[in-house]
């Protein structure tokens, strides 16, 4: 009965993984999936420098997910689902 239990623990932490790994997923498409055309819109009269802050903004936020894709954290995770 106790290996049946340790058998539960360990499928909730993969579950739990998994269900992060989905929300990684989905914040990195979002992002990529961003364009200028679409944030220049809002702005009735959009000048380069708007263009500019948007990708800046995007590069800012692409290198922020390669950094935590590369991190102990993520690995340790992919690891784990291993």
């Amino acid at each position: 009965m106790e290996n049946l239990n340790v058998l539960d623990v360990f499928l909730k932490f993969k579950f739990i993984h998994l269900g992060a790994i989905i929300t990684w997923t989905k914040q990195i498409k979002n992002v990529l999936k961003q364009d200028p055309e679409s944030a220049l819109k809002g702005d009735k009269h959009p000048d380069p420098l708007t263009e500019i802050e948007f990708w800046k903004n995007k590069s800012e936020n692409l290198n922020a997910i390669c950094d935590q894709l590369n991190s102990e954290r993520i690995k340790k995770v992919l690891k784990f689902l291993e």
